[in-house]
Order: C-alpha cells, then structure tokens, then sequence
C-alpha cells in the first residue's frame, strides 16, 4: 500500500513498478527456483504447527527468566490463575530489550506462552512482516520455513511473525497456523503496529533481524538473502561498512580511472540508477546540471554511481552517454552490490549521502537537488525538518506514505501566509522531531506552489473529503494523511493556521476524535 500510494502520487514510481512486479509474478528468480526445488517438503513444513517445547526446556527457561526478575515479583502464567482470581503486576519480559518489544506473550498453534520461553538461549529474533492476502508473502513464507527448519538451531534464531491482515483476525489465525514460528498476538494492535513503523521496511515481505542480547539492529531487508543464500553462509547478514564499499579504482566517464584516494576526505553522494528506469532517466541530466554548479561552490564534493542496470553494456552506455563527469564503481565489482546493501532503499534513482567518514548524511537526498544548489549551500544535505511537496515526499527523515504526515496546501496563498504557514509548521516540525527522539511520529509539509504531487493527493482525497480538496481556493486546506492505516485521511475545517489549530488537528486524530476517511 506505502509504494502504491508513491506511485500514485508521482513520487517513486519505479518502486511501485518494482512492487507491480511483485505481486504479479515471484519477486525474486531465487524464491521461485528455490520454492519449486523444497516441493512438499517446504508445503509440509510450512504448515506444521510449532511443537511445545518440552518441560525440561520450559523450566530452564523460566529459572533463567526468573533471574531477571525483581525479587519479591513472580511471573504467574494465565492458566494458572484460579477463576476470578486477578492477575498480579507482571514484570518486564526478561533482560533482553527485544522481549520488551514483542509484549508479555506470544502465540503459536493458538496457545500463548511467555515471550522469554522463545527468546531464551537465542542470539538473533527475525521480525517477519507478512500477510495472507499479499502474494509474494505467500510465495516466500514456505521459503523462510524451510530456512528455519534448516539453520534456526544451529544458528541460533527465532522468527517472530508480525502480522499485516487488517482487519481480518481469521486471516491472522489460518496464516499463523501454517508458520513453524511464533506470533505476535492479533489483539496487540500497538504491538504489531510500532512493530511495523521501528523495523518494517517500504512493503511486505520484510524481515528484519535484531541482536537479542542488545536489541540493535543487525540487518534490514533480509528477505532476498534468505532467498539468495539458503546455506546461511553470511547469516545475519550485517551490512557491510562504507570502506568495504569503496573499490581501488573508480571508472570514470572519458573510460579513464581514478584512485579511491580521489573520494577520501570528501562527502560523497551514492547515485542507484538505471537506463531502464523512466524518472531515473528524467532525473540524471538534472542531477549532472546540479553537479557541474555544486562543485563550483563545494570542490569536496563527489558523486559515485553505484548502477541498477540489468548488465554491464547497459551501465557503460547509460554512464557514459547521460551522466555527469563523476565516477562509477565496476559493474562486477563486489563493491558496487556491497553498496547497494549498505544504502538499503527499495526504489530509484536514489542519491545516499555520506560524510568524509562514511556517516550516513541524507538516505535519499533527491528533493534536495530538487530544492536547487543555494538551498544545499544554505542548509545543507540533510534532510529538512519540514517537507515541500513541490521538492519529494520526504521530511525530518521519513517519507510521506510512512507516518501520520500533515500537509497544507496553500498554493493559493499570497507570500506572507505562506511564510507564516512555514514558519508555523517548522516549529511543529521540530517539536515532534525532539518528542520522537529523532523519529517523529508526525511528520509535515506544505505545499506553495501546484505541483503533481499535490494534485495527484487532491484527485485520492475528492471522493471522500469536501471539493477542497481538489481545489482548495485561496484559503489554506489543512490534511493529514496516514498511508499505513489502510489509506487513511483526514480534513480539518480550519482556514487559518496557527500552532493551536494544527496541535488540535493532530490530537483530535491521534485520539480517534477526527473523523477518518479513505484515500480513493
């Protein structure tokens, strides 16, 4: 649902390509080959339920359990209370950070059990976000069966199913039944969904892997090495590090090469794009005009492309014919898929900017070249606090389709409401940047001048909300959407914007008082 609505919305639509693909055929060559090869073993094992652990495990686990508990507090299962008999204060679900994430228990063939029974002596939990409804997910479920079944013990690893059936409890229940795994429970709706916003990549499948023992994240994206590497040879996958991505020699664009020393020192702009890709193709002579300018302004500034392309005639003619004078890493070189893996994004053209040591500045910072060299020069790679969507669908670091994101449109505004209007959401903007703790979960824009972006929202918004929304006049329209609960929107009546009007806006949503409609 996120990369359909980027599409329709004109944002990314070689993502959405990519997900129509997808859905209409196995997304990748090695799930397909890998699912026919497994046969009715994979069938089978997909659809065993898991055994119980036997009595001697469960109390190993719970000794180990109750060594982290508070003294004076003992855990008591359910079934264990006698009838009307109230449950006493629970305590935190063990050590592990990643068992306070999942709740106080989880399910498997419809029995629930405490959360530390299935993390207990494990050093990895795989996030698996999945629906019965979603094709590839079906496609690539019997696939991480057969993988479990392979190396869960060995390697020492629970998969924990995060459900997407919305809202649909008996899917929920016949999915989870055919998975050799766990469950977060169905009712834990605030599980499952800051679950899905933490860990969940751009659509589903997605697997994400967490360190039990300190909670951090070990590898993003992880279905296509499930697919990709079914011995587990690399398992868990970590990311490789900005100078494992960084080859010896560069290709340069006469057919000349230059010397990675040509990057050290600099901060350096990573381009995934592709000749088959239409607004890749759109993009690239922009970004080389916006090169050429930057670099007069800023020497330590370098581009490398990090190619998409389907072969290596594709990628020499494409670099060589459209791009800028900067460099491109080697099609063969394993640098060029290491790079791919560290900037970990699902669509393109993408450009990642790193930091002279190999920080992270801006994962996608096209809407900045969009906003144009004075604007970067002003304020620099990372990604604004507040959105414009005339510039992308990004803002204090998340995209558009992502979270709950508030936009008004004020094209028809003169200049001095439209800066009040800026200035009045720059500072909501910072406000849920620190109340999130650097990942809000309200995000914002404005929209100044007609752009596609906002006429393409106007034509999801008209069905259901007021013809505002399609025409908002020359009184600013106040609009939250919220892509994840299933295409939701919301419109305010409000035409004048101030810091009260939007607080309310967003806390009438937030606590169910907004009415809530569908995007179309």
């Amino acid at each position: 649902l996120k990369l359909q609505f980027l599409y329709l919305i004109g944002l990314h639509p070689c993502t959405s390509a990519c997900l129509v693909a997808m859905v209409t055929s196995p997304p990748w060559g090695a799930v397909a080959v890998g699912a026919a090869g497994v046969g009715a073993a994979a069938a089978a094992a997909c659809c065993w339920p898991r055994a119980q652990d036997d009595d001697t495990e469960d109390a190993a686990c719970d000794a180990a359990f109750a060594a982290t508990v508070p003294s004076g507090v003992v855990p008591v299962a359910a079934a264990e209370l006698k009838e009307g008999e109230a449950s006493p204060p629970q305590p935190d679900v063990g050590a592990s950070p990643v068992a306070g994430l999942l709740g106080a228990e989880l399910l498997s063939g419809g029995v629930a059990a405490p959360t530390h029974r299935y993390l207990c002596g494990k050093r990895y939990l795989l996030l698996y976000f999945s629906a019965s409804w979603c094709p590839p997910c079906r496609q690539f479920t019997p696939l991480l069966a057969r993988f479990h079944s392979d190396h869960a013990e060995a390697k020492g690893f629970e998969v924990v199913f995060v459900s997407a059936e919305e809202p649909d409890q008996g899917a929920f229940e016949a999915y989870a039944a055919k998975m050799p795994w766990p469950a977060v429970p169905y009712a834990a709706h605030g599980v499952r969904r800051a679950l899905a916003k933490k860990y969940c990549g751009d659509g589903i499948p997605d697997l994400c892997i967490l360190d039990v023992a300190s909670g951090e994240v070990v590898a993003r994206g992880a279905v296509p090495k499930v697919a990709q590497d079914q011995a587990a040879q690399g398992f868990p996958w970590p990311p490789p590090t900005w100078a494992e991505c960084i080859p010896e020699t560069f290709l340069k664009r006469d057919g000349g090469r230059a010397s990675a020393a040509g990057v050290a020192g600099k901060t350096v702009a990573v381009y995934r794009s592709a000749h088959w890709c239409p607004p890749c193709r759109e993009f690239t002579p922009k970004l080389a005009k916006f090169y050429e300018a930057y670099r007069a302004v800023d020497p330590n500034f370098e581009i490398v492309f990090a190619s998409a392309d389907r072969d290596q005639a594709a990628m020499a003619s494409y670099f060589r014919q459209e791009h800028g004078d900067w460099l491109c890493i080697d099609y063969d070189a394993p640098q060029r898929t290491r790079m791919a893996d560290l900037i970990d994004l699902p669509g393109i053209p993408s450009l990642t900017v790193f930091s002279p040591d190999g920080a992270v500045i801006n994962k996608n910072a096209v809407s900045r070249v969009a906003a144009g060299v004075d604007s970067v020069q002003a304020d620099g790679w990372a990604p604004p606090l507040l959105g414009d969507l005339a510039e992308g669908g990004e803002a204090a670091g998340c995209e558009l389709e992502s979270t709950l994101s508030v936009i008004v449109r004020c094209e028809g505004c003169d200049d001095d409401e439209q800066a009040t209007i800026h200035a009045t959401l720059a500072q909501l903007a910072k406000e849920a940047m620190a109340a999130g703790d650097g990942s809000p979960d309200v995000i914002f824009f404005t929209s100044k001048r007609p752009n596609p972006a906002a006429e393409r929202i106007g034509e999801l918004t008209t069905a259901n909300g007021s013809p505002r929304c399609v025409a908002p006049g020359n009184d600013p329209l106040l609009i939250a959407l919220n892509v994840p609960d299933n295409g939701a929107f919301f419109e305010s009546a409000a035409t004048e914007i101030t810091l009260d009007s939007v607080r309310q806006f967003v806390a009438d949503i937030t606590q169910g008082e907004q009415t809530r409609l569908q995007l179309q």
